[in-house]
């Protein structure tokens, strides 16, 4: 059965590592990279011998055949911790240019049309994510500026609310909040429902960084309180609002029965 991991190449080593590792771990294989599994002492004629021996061959075998003829030269050890480490540390070791490319590409990012909040984020958190790999620090501050700069203009007093907040008071968590509250109001409300909406608050409640925790920074702008948004908000609402909320399932069913496309990012 196909495991579907993309082949190693000199672009997709943060994304590669992690799924390797996982199917090494699924084969039963990972002990003898990680050195959990050690040659045993009872001979090489041993029956654990043997079987450690074909181990080793098995995992080198699975390393090899997937990574692409360029990484090739980097494989011909013929221990896998070895091949394993030989790669890690020849992908790690990006020269300067490579590293500044993916930093101007991480700041220079941009919200395309019709892509979700919580798509975007995501997006912004693998940039993140392949940055690290590269051994470089992403701070908090960063991941902000990342988060909000490549957004739309229809985003423009957000960012101007935000640029006027203390650095102390801007934390990611809090900041990516108010981005899916803004997308919500700027939806009339829509935004991120149906079977996406749990996965969405539990996307917005998780800390980013390390270290981080949620605060009560987000307002409802419907009651007033602060730590929901309007759509989940626990305040009764008022015969208008019902009124409001009947026209747009209305409107929502119209344009359903209207159309036979889904956009979903």
């Amino acid at each position: 059965m196909p495991d579907n991991i993309d082949k190693l190449n000199d672009t997709n080593y943060a994304d590669w590592v992690i799924k390797m590792e996982a199917l090494l771990e699924e084969k039963d294989l990972w002990g003898v990279i990680s050195g959990e599994e050690e040659q045993p002492s009872t001979g090489p004629s041993s029956k654990s011998a043997k079987a450690y021996q074909k181990k080793l061959r098995l995992c080198r075998a699975k390393i090899i055949l997937h990574v692409e003829n360029s990484q090739l030269p980097h494989t011909r050890d013929p221990h896998p911790r070895v091949i394993w480490e030989s790669l890690a540390r020849v992908h790690r070791s990006r020269g300067f240019g490579t590293l500044l490319a993916m930093r101007r590409r991480f700041f220079s990012m941009e919200k395309e049309e019709g892509v979700s909040m919580q798509a975007w984020i995501a997006l912004v958190h693998n940039a993140a994510f392949q940055l690290e790999a590269a051994d470089f620090e992403v701070k908090e501050l960063n991941l902000i500026i990342a988060l909000t700069q490549g957004l739309p203009e229809s985003y423009s007093s957000l960012i101007v609310s935000l640029d006027t907040a203390p650095l102390s008071e801007l934390k990611v968590d809090s900041v990516i909040n108010r981005l899916l509250n803004e997308e919500s109001r700027q939806d009339g409300g829509h935004s991120g429902g149906g079977p996406f909406l749990t996965a969405t608050r539990a996307f917005a409640r998780t800390p980013a960084t390390k270290g981080t925790s949620v605060d009560d920074s987000v307002q409802c702008f419907r009651c007033g309180g602060r730590g929901h948004v309007a759509r989940v908000c626990p305040s009764p609402r008022t015969m208008s609002e019902d009124q409001t909320a009947s026209a747009a399932v209305a409107l929502t069913a119209t344009e359903y029965d209207s159309s036979s496309l889904f956009i979903h990012s």
